[in-house]
């Protein structure tokens, strides 16, 4: 130990500079500094924790006299460690001196900046006054004068004043044309609703309150401005829809989506119940502070379809009455064909009965099994038209017909 500590005098190190030996065991062997104070003793907690951490490497660590130090060490391949520090002090000393000039020449450059800055500050601050005073103008809608400044920014600030000014007029302008084209919009839309019968409603959801057209209105046997309230509605939607109508509403009112709205239901009318479909859009928003979004408009158009559903109605009617007539027909033809196919049995039950004959009732059987065929092929038709089966039959051979 005596020897490796006067190796290690002996090395051309900055005086400052902390070299250790450590053995495989973390203690310590060998130092530069305060050989016999701390021989045997063990490493820093700190440092068994890098060399742990990392056979080789550098960290920032802690000497046993306290001294902060930037370290590096190597692990042998017996497993002893070579540890190299250099006070942190010493490293960080001639940077605090940079920092320091540069302290003082910042501390320089801002007075002569603060000395500059109120320089220009006594321009700038006419400069403002005077761009204040256009905007003024420009805000009470005058064009505001034409301005000159030395400050380059200034001058821009004029200029934009200037072109602000012509902006606005030109945006006034295209305002007005966007006025009477919207106006030429909505008056085309009127006629276009009302040529085709359509009925419109605006229901604002927050207020509760309903505005209608005349046609809208008509189809709950109303007159526009009688109905204000969607509940006014409810009471005249046929009871046999009106809950699932109710149901169809507030699900698309609590279910924020598309908003898209489509329904059809009967309404109470003079000479009978009326079909009206309704196909709308509900429009939602979302609080200011956050959360779900909430149903705010819901607006939309009706139709009145009672002609289109009494159409579908007679539909079905003709359809069902065309399945009794062709399940009536199957059975009036598949009458007659037990008594034939009795008979054909009893001729060849008989005796002496000549070749020829027996021919003859060999197609006969033939002619009656086809026939058969045929008429199960139709009654099967009118099961499928009645949705009752769903078979799959062999196709008809036609061959065997003779």
């Amino acid at each position: 130990p005596d020897e490796l500590a006067r190796l290690l005098s002996r090395q051309a190190v900055n005086p400052d500079l902390v070299a250790s030996i450590l053995d495989r065991n973390r203690l310590l062997v060998a130092r530069n500094r305060h050989h016999e104070r701390y021989f045997g003793a063990p490493a820093t907690d700190d440092l068994q924790a890098a060399v742990k951490q990392r056979p080789s490497g550098h960290a920032t660590l802690v000497t046993l006299e306290g001294v902060r130090v930037l370290a590096a060490w190597e692990t042998l391949p017996l497993g002893w460690i070579v540890t190299v520090g250099v006070p942190q002090e010493e490293i960080d000393a001639p940077l605090r001196r940079q920092l320091g000039w540069l302290a003082l020449a910042g501390l320089v450059a801002l007075g002569l900046s603060l000395a500059m800055s109120l320089s220009l500050a006594r321009r700038l601050e006419r400069g403002v006054a005077a761009a204040i005073d256009d905007a003024q103008a420009l805000a009470g809608g005058r064009e505001p004068p034409h301005r000159f400044s030395r400050v380059r920014e200034l001058d821009s600030l004029f200029a934009s004043l200037r072109s602000t000014r012509a902006q606005l007029v030109a945006a006034a302008e295209r305002e007005s044309q966007s006025d009477r084209a919207l106006r030429l919009t909505a008056e085309r839309l009127q006629v276009a609703v009302e040529s085709v019968d359509l009925g419109t409603f605006d229901w604002d959801v927050r207020n509760g309150t309903l505005v209608q057209n005349a046609r809208m209105a008509s189809f709950y046997n109303a007159r526009p401005g009688d109905i204000t309230d969607i509940s006014q509605i409810a009471e005249r939607i046929h009871p046999a829809d009106r809950e699932r109508v109710a149901t169809a509403i507030r699900s698309a009112l609590n279910t924020p989506g598309d908003g898209r709205y489509r329904n059809e239901y009967r309404v109470v009318a003079e000479g009978g119940p009326r079909w009206i479909q309704i196909m709308g859009q509900v429009m939602f928003d979302t609080p200011p502070g956050g959360g779900r979004p909430q149903a705010t408009r819901f607006i939309g158009v009706g139709l009145d379809i009672t002609e289109r559903k009494e159409m579908e109605l007679s539909l079905r009617e003709a359809d069902r009455r065309k399945d009794e007539f062709i399940a009536m027909l199957s059975h009036e033809l598949r009458n007659p064909l037990t008594p034939i196919a009795n008979a054909l049995t009893i001729l060849r039950m008989q005796p002496g009965s000549a070749a020829a004959s027996e021919r003859a009732l060999a197609i006969a059987e033939r002619q009656v099994q086809q026939m058969k065929r045929l008429i199960d092929d139709l009654l099967d038709i009118s099961r499928i038209t009645r949705g009752k089966i769903a078979l799959q039959r062999a196709p008809l051979d036609l061959t065997a017909v003779s």
